[in-house]
């Protein structure tokens, strides 16, 4: 008897945590046109040029991107930029060891020469959460 209410707990237990990791990771549905797999009608169509699904800002091609920014945080360890405010739904630059730093008058200068208050335009590669994947900052009116 005791064996039975046992196994009965651990079916449930897994139960559930089946059931936790299905709902916490939806998967998005996205109808296309055509019959349904029924047959019981069509589904209506999406204009995947205009899907607000794209993950990468309006106004750039293919992830390549140009913003210019007020620097709020340099974290020189990790090679991260934050910038005051959003711009083009971009706040985290982040620099790859390819990432080019120059000044105005296009000589290169040190990541420790960036400083909370200063103006950047980063050219770089959209990545995931807000982030651009520098492959060149240029330091504004200094």
């Amino acid at each position: 008897m005791t064996r039975g209410i046992s196994l009965i707990f651990i079916m449930l237990v897994l139960g559930f945590a089946v059931a936790c990791i299905v709902t916490s990771s939806p998967t998005p549905y996205l109808p296309t046109t055509g019959a349904s797999p029924s047959g019981l009608g069509t589904s209506p169509a999406i204009d995947t040029e205009t899907s607000a699904l794209s993950s990468t800002p309006e106004g750039s091609a293919q992830g390549n991107l140009t913003i210019t920014g007020t620097v709020i945080d340099v974290s020189l360890s990790a090679r991260v930029i934050m910038l005051m405010q959003p711009v083009q739904g971009i706040d985290i630059v982040a620099l790859t060891e390819e990432t080019q730093i120059l000044n105005e008058t296009g000589d290169e200068i040190a990541l420790q020469s960036i400083a909370q208050g200063m103006q950047i335009q980063v050219a770089g590669e959209t990545g995931s959460s807000g982030t651009l994947i520098a492959t060149q900052i240029v330091l504004l009116g200094q």
